[in-house]
């Protein structure tokens, strides 16, 4: 996605030419739609652009405090007697 901005970025300066995803990508942002590249990366939506970035940096937010968060003790997500047992 960022590569993408980029890249749009340098076009609309013309360092370089506008080609057809670049065409597609502006077309949708102007929309306010979900670019079709983007969209094929992330699960399937309806909501418009500003809704699904909104998502996007909440779903962002909760991997990584996934992340950081202290290891679980894994036998106990696969095997609840191994949960009980302790």
């Amino acid at each position: 996605m960022a590569a993408s901005l980029r890249e749009l970025r340098r076009a609309l300066a013309g360092e370089v030419g506008f080609g057809r995803a670049l065409d597609e990508l502006a077309a949708a942002l102007a929309r306010g739609a979900v670019p079709a590249a983007w969209a094929a990366l992330h699960p399937p939506s309806q909501k418009p652009l500003s809704a699904w970035w909104a998502w996007l940096l909440r779903r962002h937010r909760q991997y990584a405090a996934w992340l950081e968060a202290r290891p679980q003790w894994r036998p106990a997500c696969t095997h609840d007697l191994a949960y009980r047992s302790v």
